[in-house]
């Protein structure tokens, strides 16, 4: 029947605990009692909104809906349909994530705010308003590309429970892991979501709406730096194609394994090196939290009780990324070194 989530108004999946929800709301319902968790209201008010529009909506309110809504957990489930059950390893996954393993109170991973801040970055710009130049500058690609790929990744960071209650230095160290991992890999998949996955198509999309070929497009620099420059950027592009584009476009990861690449960049210790030991502690239940939910989800949803390749083929996109980020750190030192590109921030290690 689905329509919309008694809920938050979001699509529908089928009826929940007695009540038409999406899976998000019954998954939060299902947890919040099962572990019988307390919250209080952010605001105070106990009637804050509750929609599909409100990533950071109070969970206090959320639940009290849910039961005002005459949700119950000892409620019989519904029958199975067909449509419930086909699932397709190609198929958008749902707004969230399963699991009904409840017995670790200390953390509980919900990826459905992480997704739901994806899906909007992801969505952030219309096919139909986007530009295509032939050359660019390069304070505009640093602009578009740099600069708002790494503000956008801080806020999905941030809405990460766990990470958003470490310490400012503690998140600054595991930040910077994030960025220089995922900060091509982030707007390659983007393109992918807009302009599909040709492996042929050489084709980025910037964050402004500006689409350049990665292969034919000429930066527009100073003629003193153009030659090196140039020469840069050709080999860097070639490189960015083979190493993250076509892989990616090849493997064709669903949002929520995107999600789950990300979240390896963000809580990987190892390359993170000045963690306290208290968020390094976070960082490995983290991790293994989300290793349970990669198996639930290939599992539960997808139907893949033989995911092994599945994944193996997902986490060999991460370790050429994890490869990818200290090639850009040696070519950084030689454009500097060369007085070919200049960021103190990033020469002072801030960034």
């Amino acid at each position: 029947m689905p329509g919309v989530c008694a809920v938050c108004d979001a699509p529908a999946h089928g009826v929940h605990f007695l009540v038409n929800t999406c899976r998000a709301c019954a998954t939060f319902f299902r947890r919040a009692v099962a572990e019988k968790r307390s919250f209080s209201c952010r605001r105070a008010t106990k009637n804050c909104r509750i929609t599909k529009n409100e990533p950071m909506a109070c969970r206090y309110c959320r639940l009290q809906k849910c039961i005002k809504l005459g949700m119950k957990v000892n409620a019989p489930p519904p029958r199975p349909t067909m449509s419930s059950c086909s699932c397709t390893q190609t198929e958008p996954f749902p707004n969230e994530t399963r699991s009904d393993d409840c017995q670790n109170k200390a953390m509980v991973y919900d990826g459905t705010r992480l997704v739901q801040d994806l899906r909007n970055i992801l969505t952030g710009v219309n096919v139909d308003d986007l530009q295509i130049k032939e050359s660019v500058t390069f304070t505009e690609m640093m602009a578009t590309m740099f600069d708002w790929t790494l503000r956008n990744l801080a806020t999905w960071a941030m809405s990460c429970e766990e990470f958003s209650s470490l310490d400012f230095n503690d998140k600054w160290i595991a930040f910077k892991h994030l960025w220089r991992v995922a900060q091509i890999p982030e707007p390659v998949y983007r393109t992918t979501e807009l302009l599909g996955n040709d492996t042929n198509d050489s084709r980025l999309l910037l964050p402004n709406g500006v689409v350049i070929d990665m292969v034919t497009a000429t930066p527009a620099v100073e003629d003193k730096t153009k030659k090196d420059f140039l020469e840069f950027n050709k080999t860097n592009n070639k490189r960015i194609m083979r190493n993250i584009s076509i892989p990616l476009k090849e493997a064709k990861p669903t949002e929520f394994e995107f999600v789950f690449l990300l979240a390896q960049c963000l809580w990987n210790d190892g390359g993170c090196d000045g963690l306290s030991e208290p968020a390094i502690e976070v960082a490995n239940q983290y991790r293994e939290e989300i290793s349970k939910e990669i198996h639930d989800y290939y599992v539960e949803e997808l139907r893949m009780h033989n995911y092994a390749p599945r994944l193996a083929r997902i986490m060999n996109l991460f370790s050429e990324w994890e490869r990818h980020s200290w090639m850009d750190r040696d070519e950084f030192m030689y454009l500097t070194t060369f007085d070919i590109f200049k960021c103190p921030e990033m020469e002072n290690g801030l960034l």
